[in-house]
């Protein structure tokens, strides 16, 4: 189990689509308090930026931990990540002249992806059954631990096929880290339950990864 202390956890969720953003907004409405939401997916923020920002709270017993999220899609994110130099320690009038510019991309982003969901939603797309429920799904089944070295560089890749068991699949999470960080001192680890380089790449757009082991990340 992690422990904050006075800190606040926060993390960012980038999905594929707006279908699968709604479901993954459902299953934490399900499994956290919500405290505070701002939503922008039918109607675009001042800027046209769009996606879900909250914050929760998960309750352990007696133990209350707070957690900031922001909850977007590939396309989402694409704006957010271009736009950032403009939001980032910036007055907001420095924002305020790209304006117009600003609206015109996220709209546009939009429009992708109501065009790919028409798409997606005309081909076959087996549903899980009421039976296999969360755990048969990919997203849930295992763990990604990435290990960057100093320099932002992309070091190991490693995957763990989870056993339903919270408590053992928590302590060999945390002995496959500790055994990474002896092999690799002075790393960082990124963990995540569903990944593929774009996702990755989205997320981490720092890290260097060269082109011979682009193998070991994409699943």
């Amino acid at each position: 189990m992690l422990t904050f202390f006075n800190g606040l956890l926060g993390c960012r969720v980038v999905v594929e689509t707006l279908d699968e953003l709604r479901t993954f907004d459902r299953l934490l409405k399900n499994s956290f308090e919500e405290v505070t939401r701002s939503e922008n997916l039918d109607c675009p923020n001042e800027f046209g930026g769009r996606g879900i920002e909250c914050l929760l709270r998960y309750h352990d017993g007696t133990n209350v931990y707070p957690v900031a999220l922001q909850l977007r899609t590939f396309l989402q994110h694409y704006w957010a990540s271009t736009s950032f130099h403009l939001f980032h320690k910036q007055r907001r009038e420095v924002a305020l002249q790209h304006k117009t510019s600003l609206l015109a991309f996220g709209e546009s982003l939009h429009q992708a992806e109501q065009a790919a969901k028409v798409i997606q939603d005309n081909q076959p797309n087996p549903k899980l059954t009421q039976e296999s429920g969360w755990s048969a799904n990919p997203i849930c089944s295992r763990v990604h631990l990435i290990v960057i070295e100093p320099g932002e560089q992309f070091a190991v890749h490693k995957s763990l096929l989870l056993c339903k068991d919270d408590e053992t699949d928590h302590e060999r999470i945390v002995a496959q880290k500790l055994e990474l960080y002896e092999t690799i001192p002075n790393s960082t680890i990124v963990e995540c339950s569903c990944l593929n380089f774009l996702s990755f790449m989205f997320n981490e757009p720092q890290v260097c990864v060269s082109a011979d082991r682009l193998d070991r990340i994409i699943l």
